[in-house]
């Protein structure tokens, strides 16, 4: 091989390997800002809306609705079957007796590791049977109150019992 052939291919390869390492450091960055993301959550969650959710139940049962309260914990994919799931935390009532347990309204807050916010999910029950199900906004997490986790609740428990 002539000695500028190997220099170009030295070059070529000194660029490939800087790149590699530029990928790999940004890829460590990233894992570590999520996993801090996915602490803070996991604080919120504990401190803010598990108290709110867990204050709702007590009331609902003071009014005769069961309640259950569940949390997801972080997991990552596997390479083989791509499963993966968020940390998460799910207030499920149930208003009516007799319903399918796919018509149980819920709410639920999860952490987006890859947006950097939680986002709300809920779930109503149409007061002529049948459920509805959809996006009820992401925040930061630093606007994550006790106030807007109570008002959400309270706005989805007047959709389910005032129709």
């Amino acid at each position: 091989m002539k000695d500028e052939s190997k220099k170009r291919l030295d070059a070529i390869f000194e660029r490939h390997a800087a790149a590699t390492t530029a990928e790999q450091d940004k890829d460590k960055r990233r894992a570590v800002e999520e996993a801090e993301f996915v602490a803070q959550f996991a604080r919120v969650r504990d401190e803010i809306i598990r108290p709110v959710f867990e204050t709702m139940a007590s009331y609902l049962k003071g009014r005769g609705v069961d309640s259950q309260i569940s949390t997801t914990e972080e997991s990552g994919s596997t390479e083989r079957f791509g499963i993966h799931s968020s940390a998460s935390i799910k207030l499920s009532f149930y208003p009516r007796a007799g319903r399918s347990s796919k018509e149980h309204p819920a709410m639920a807050v999860t952490a987006d590791k890859h947006a950097k916010h939680a986002s709300f999910h809920e779930t109503g029950v149409h007061p002529t049977g049948g459920s509805r199900s959809g996006a009820a906004g992401d925040v930061k997490l630093e606007q994550i109150t006790v106030e807007l986790v109570e008002s959400k609740l309270v706005t989805l428990i007047g959709e389910v019992f005032d129709n």
